[in-house]
């Protein structure tokens, strides 16, 4: 619900400057500000919440009589500033807690009843109370400012410039006052370590960096690691890879994995969607959504489906949108080669809004097809500048953006030259001296990465990527992702796999020959799970990894049984080749089949258990078909 009408019920008397000024708000007004101070929009910083108190630390309620409905709503109010900014409570239960006294304690007002507020309420708000607050400077100075105005008026010659001097000095005093307002409630914030100053920025900052909404997961275990959890608020990436190369099907496959994966998702602002945007300029919107068809479908077309179908597959391959369990949208827009610059990110943006969305990320397809505002007639100039400003409008919108480029001749001579070759892992061969056109954009960006894709030995398709450049912390920074066995257009999602399903590399061990093939099924046990992993010449003194394969072990790391009726093993340490963690619980709609193809003559580990290592940290123990530890091989377990 929008503001609809200016607060302008309030009146107020003039006093002298000893007295409190007592502003006489109409009930609607007040319930405006008690919806304000439980709320959860995440763009109401500590500075708006002081300027607030500021202007109800001068409200009397002596003032309003016997009028229960107001003082309620008065009280009401400075308990919650006093629980956001003295108690520092952020839980919207904990801050209804403290204002009603206590449980069991009588409701100062039914907060139920009490709506959210959109952005649009906030800014109005805060805006209004700026206005207050500054003419209550000047009410209480009254007095002062009609003695100087008097003293000017009958002043002699010889003494109106000290009563000039005066009034000069008043005037400056509220300006700073004027301005200081003006900071509460402005967008960016001057950092200072002046203890007035200091623990408000502080506060603000530490509310954005921690926000849930700051990070949006991928479904993909290896990416998330690259990426320090997911694609971050306020930053810019930049995929680059050869044309033809998979560039849009990944960006597309990106978008549908962060509805996917971030159900989760709060927006900052409580009253909006959380919407994915995606400005594709490259291809039509209709080629895109066919494109998304097949990657859920198993490769089907819209020729393939009847409308009914196809409406069918999108609702039921998580595409589809619902407010309490599929909260996230998708807004597809297409514009032709150039006709926009990256202005039209804040146009596009704005509209959104107004409809009720609110962009949690934005995706541009690709990056030579806008122009920059600050255009430089120069191709490798205008390429840096439209990241610059991609980089504007992610910090002003609080968001990441996700676009993507080609590589240059000399990667693309490389990758051709050896694509019919036994040569493997060819994306390690390239670097940020591989991107076209412009190294600005590598300059510019928060974090680029090539991708390529790759077959291993046994014809199973990957997509390699590889981190060229970075600000944040990068934990993997080259792996390979399989693609589904049965859609070589959609990359595989491990996120919620027992194991993850990437390679670091896809050259294989010249010593056991080894490949790793994953197929992992929930069981009806919540700590067993069905496995699958196929392997030939596995040689003792090796374990299981699903990055790298068989690797070899130091044998004081192996876990050994201490005898077959027990799974309790004894060790002097945990394997030296740790891999990333797991969670204990995988819900059943994300239980996942690897796509990597197998041999029927290939051994097979079909079981594996969690068990109890003896150490700090449990493990788990594969086991063939007659329940013998293969090779020792076992895996660190990390619940969360």
């Amino acid at each position: 619900m929008n503001i609809s009408r200016k607060i302008n019920n309030n009146t107020r008397s003039v006093k002298s400057n000893t007295e409190s000024i007592k502003p006489l708000f109409d009930i609607k007004t007040l319930e405006f500000y008690c919806r304000y101070v439980i709320s959860m929009n995440q763009n109401i910083r500590i500075s708006n919440l002081n300027l607030i108190r500021d202007l109800f630390d001068r409200v009397d309620e002596n003032q309003y009589g016997n009028d229960i409905d107001r003082i309620t709503r008065i009280r009401f109010i400075k308990r919650g500033l006093d629980a956001r900014i003295s108690k520092k409570l952020t839980n919207k239960d904990m801050i209804i807690q403290y204002i009603n006294g206590g449980i069991g304690d009588k409701p100062l007002l039914d907060a139920s009843t009490l709506e959210e507020i959109s952005d649009e309420d906030l800014a109005y708000l805060n805006e209004q109370a700026n206005e207050l607050v500054k003419s209550y400077f000047v009410d209480e100075r009254y007095d002062e400012i009609l003695n100087l105005a008097a003293n000017l008026h009958n002043a002699n010659y010889g003494r109106r410039s000290d009563v000039v001097n005066q009034i000069q000095q008043l005037t400056a005093d509220l300006n700073m006052q004027f301005n200081k307002m003006d900071e509460s409630i402005s967008q960016s914030q001057m950092f200072s370590l002046l203890p007035q100053e200091f623990e408000s920025v502080m506060s603000d900052i530490h509310a954005r960096q921690t926000s849930p909404s700051r990070v949006l997961r991928t479904g993909m275990t290896g990416l998330n690691a690259m990426l320090d959890g997911g694609f971050q608020a306020d930053r810019v990436y930049i995929i680059f890879a050869q044309a033809a190369g998979g560039k849009s099907f990944t960006m597309l496959d990106l978008a549908m994995q962060i509805k996917k994966y971030n159900k989760d998702y709060i927006p900052h602002d409580p009253t909006k969607i959380p919407t994915i945007v995606f400005l594709t300029m490259e291809n039509s919107e209709d080629e895109n959504i066919g494109r998304m068809l097949s990657m859920v479908s198993d490769g089907k077309t819209f020729g393939d489906c009847s409308l009914e179908d196809s409406i069918n597959i999108f609702r039921t391959s998580g595409l589809g949108y619902d407010k309490d369990t599929d909260p996230i949208d998708i807004v597809m827009i297409y514009k032709p080669n150039l006709s926009v610059n990256t202005d039209y990110m804040y146009t596009l943006t704005d509209k959104l809004r107004e409809s009720g969305r609110e962009p949690i990320c934005f995706f541009q397809d690709h990056i030579k097809r806008i122009r920059p505002v600050n255009k430089r007639n120069d191709i490798r100039l205008d390429l840096g500048e439209v990241v610059n400003e991609f980089k504007a409008f992610a910090t002003a919108t609080n968001i990441p953006v996700i676009t993507d480029s080609h590589l240059n001749r000399d990667a693309s001579k490389v990758l051709d030259d050896n694509s019919g070759s036994n040569k493997k892992d060819l994306i390690r061969s390239l670097g940020s001296f591989n991107v076209s056109e412009s190294y600005l954009m590598i300059d510019n960006c928060d974090l680029g990465i090539i991708i390529n894709k790759e077959n291993d030995s046994h014809d199973n398709l990957y997509m390699g990527f590889k981190c060229i450049k970075t600000r944040t912390k990068c934990t993997l920074d080259l792996f390979y992702q399989p693609y589904m066995m049965t859609n070589e257009i959609k990359l595989v999602e491990d996120l919620y796999s027992p194991v993850p399903s990437f390679k670091r590399q896809l050259k294989e061990d010249k010593n056991t020959g080894m490949k790793i093939s994953k197929r992992v099924n929930r069981s009806d046990d919540d700590d067993l799970f069905s496995l699958n992993t196929i392997s030939d010449n596995m040689e003792p003194g090796r374990k299981v990894d699903p990055g790298i394969g068989a690797v070899p072990v130091d044998p004081s790391s192996i876990l050994y049984p201490r005898n077959e009726n027990q799974s309790q093993f004894v060790t002097s340490g945990m394997p030296s080749e740790p891999v990333l963690p797991m969670p204990a619980m995988i819900p059943d709609a994300f239980a996942n089949t690897s796509p990597i193809k197998s041999d029927p003559w290939e051994t097979e580990l079909i079981s594996r258990s969690i068990i109890n290592s003896g150490l700090d940290k449990p493990a788990i123990r594969f086991l063939d078909d007659d329940g013998v530890s293969i090779n020792n091989g076992l895996l660190p377990y990390e619940p969360k």
